[in-house]
């Protein structure tokens, strides 16, 4: 393991992601997403849990997914045996 790996605890790995502008990420969401199997990489000392800065960070990077169609968009959806339907939007 590298020497220069920063560990967080929870609310510090909370801390850390508002300040990239994740506000709704909090202690208990990031407790409840490990409980589900669906948050970033953690490991444990005893009772507590701990987060590397770099789990974090890919962990979001993978989250965040762009947006991909606005409202009143057209959108093309193929349709079996390779149709395509274009739809207005909807």
């Amino acid at each position: 393991m590298a020497n220069n790996v920063r560990w967080l605890d929870r609310k510090a790995a909370a801390a850390w992601c508002e300040g990239r502008g994740f506000r709704h990420i909090t202690a208990v969401h990031l407790r409840d997403l490990a409980n589900g199997g669906k948050g970033p990489p953690y490991s444990r000392m005893g009772k507590y849990v701990y987060y590397r800065e770099t789990d974090l960070a890919a962990w979001l990077a993978d989250a965040v997914v762009p947006v991909t169609r606005c409202r009143g968009q057209a959108v093309i959806r193929l349709q079996p045996k390779g149709r395509v339907e274009a739809d207005a939007g909807g």
